[in-house]
This record gives C-alpha cells, structure tokens and sequence, in this order.
C-alpha cells in the first residue's frame, strides 16, 4: 500500500516553490539562505527546553504503543523506563495521576536521544524535499540507511516493523510541519528566533507582502 500524506499540502508548497523562485534562487538548500542571529540560551531555558524534548519523546512513545506495540512488554522496556528522574519533571507535571499510576510514557535516554536525532533528520532534508511526491518514502529510507533502529523494539519484530516506527514518526511530525508552515502563511504564527527554515521564511515573506491593510472606517472613507 503506498505512503500516503497531505497530498494537497505538498502540492500547495510545491507551487509555492515556484512562484518565489525570484525572490530566493536557491531555495533548495537550505544552509545557502543566511541564519538570523540569535541569542545564547540560557541555563533555565536550556533546561526547558530539555523537558520540551523529554515531553515529546514521552508523547511519541504512548503513540507508537498505541499504534503499533500494543503493550508489548519488551518492546515499551526499549523505549520507556518506571523510574522517574529530573529529567522526567515536566511529564511528572503533566501526568495527573502521577501519584497511584504512570499514565503518561517516560522514555528513557537511549529512545530520548534516538528520537532527536531522527527529529533533526527530518528538519534537515524537509524544506528542500518537501515539493517531491512521495516525500515520506525518501526521508524514511535515508533514516532507515542513517539509524540503527534495532533498540526500539524487542527480537520478536524484525526490521519491517522498524519501518513502521519510523513511518509513524515522520508522517507525525511532517503534518506538524505542514501545520506550522500554514499558520505562517495565515498569519497565526511568526517566525522564531532564529528560524532557517527556508520554507517558513518564504511563508513569512509571502504572509507579509500579502496579507490585507486594515483601514479605518469613517464616515469620510466609507464608500
């Protein structure tokens, strides 16, 4: 069955693509475009930032157990632990029955680290990949030839149910993407700090030079 996705998304930005070409010739390549300046981070936004990644991790994990581990014992002991750490503090926060059960994942380090990476990955080959049809097929395999996959699942699943797990992962986070490239393009969303997504930086320039003026309405500009 073939990878399915926004397929009317990935057109739009497939257009979008072509209609900047003047405003940025080297679209594709986004290391070519000039990176904002931005500010040293500091301690308590490190750290923040840290539990930010943990959450996700642990939010990724409770999908992928819901999809496609199914409770597998041995399986969740590759990607979630029971003994909660500092690092854990922001899941801790969010999980309300904390106190008699671990509703929320916790992930361990290893799955943690995995994850990020695989998350860097994808925001790496996205913004010059995201105008070719089947482009969740090409990010997966170039992840599948990067990645030892092995340790995210137990010996029983072999390395098609890898490519699940991976599946999951960029079809998540490509419509979380999609998501914020749209939010740009409406206006909903700036850019951040330091942001060299050159698709999002195109959507802010597209949002900025055609977004509608308001007026203010009199009785002497009605008309």
């Amino acid at each position: 069955m073939p990878f399915l996705w926004k397929v009317c998304s990935l057109i739009t930005y497939k257009n979008f693509f072509s209609c900047n070409q003047q405003q940025s010739s080297a679209v594709e390549v986004s290391v070519s475009l000039p990176l904002q300046s931005s500010r040293e981070l500091n301690d308590t936004t490190t750290k923040l930032m840290h539990a930010t990644h943990v959450y996700i991790a642990g939010f990724v994990a409770k999908k992928l157990n819901k999809e496609l581990y199914k409770n597998c014992e041995e399986c969740l002991k590759k990607i979630c632990t029971k003994q909660v750490s500092k690092d854990h503090d922001l899941i801790v926060a969010r999980d309300y029955q904390a106190c008699t059960r671990l509703s929320l994942k916790y992930p361990t380090k290893p799955f943690h680290q995995m994850l990020h990476n695989i998350i860097v990955y994808i925001g790496e080959h996205l913004p010059s990949k995201c105008h070719f049809f089947g482009i969740g097929e090409i990010i997966i395999e170039g992840i599948l030839r990067k990645y030892d996959l092995t340790a995210l699942h137990c010996k029983n699943h072999d390395e098609t149910f890898e490519k699940k797990i991976v599946k999951s992962i960029v079809k998540l986070f490509i419509d979380h993407w999609c998501a914020e490239v749209n939010r740009i393009l409406h206006g909903k969303r700036s850019l951040q700090l330091g942001e060299n997504d050159p698709i999002k930086q195109l959507a802010s320039i597209w949002y900025i030079k055609h977004k509608k003026k308001k007026t203010i309405t009199g009785k002497f500009n009605q008309v």
